[in-house]
């Protein structure tokens, strides 16, 4: 076989080889990039799970902390509205022993007038005991 032929062959035969470490180079370059992309893209949502899970806890504590804050507010107000009432209540109730009272000192001032002015023919004595009672 003449040189010519030979170089020929051999120059075919390099740039074949030449081609195919080209090849596998660009399939292994993809294939590092599409494994890096799925590692960036894995740590990526990772990271996003893990601030979306502290996200999702400060609501949780900021929800706890606005509903506590909001039970102190009602209780507060409860206790409020119950010591009004319960007040006026205690108000009223000696408003009306006092009335109560003055009433029944009253018509006890009126039997004794009554009594008083009885014929002594009748027997006071035994009025007098009822209404000492």
């Amino acid at each position: 076989m003449p040189i010519d032929e030979l170089i020929k062959v051999l120059n075919e035969h390099i740039q074949k080889e030449i081609e195919n470490i080209i090849n596998n180079a660009q399939a292994e370059r993809d294939k590092i990039i599409s494994e890096a992309k799925k590692q960036i893209d894995e740590e990526f949502e990772n990271e996003k799970e893990k601030i979306y899970e502290e996200f999702e806890k400060k609501l949780s504590l900021q929800k706890l902390s606005i509903e506590s804050e909001n039970r102190r507010k009602v209780n507060e107000k409860f206790t409020e509205t119950f010591n009004e009432i319960y007040n006026e209540t205690v108000t009223q109730v000696k408003n009306i022993l006092i009335s109560l009272n003055d009433k029944e000192n009253f018509i006890l001032a009126i039997l004794e007038k009554i009594v008083d002015n009885l014929p002594d023919s009748f027997n006071k004595s035994s009025i007098e005991i009822i209404l000492s009672k």
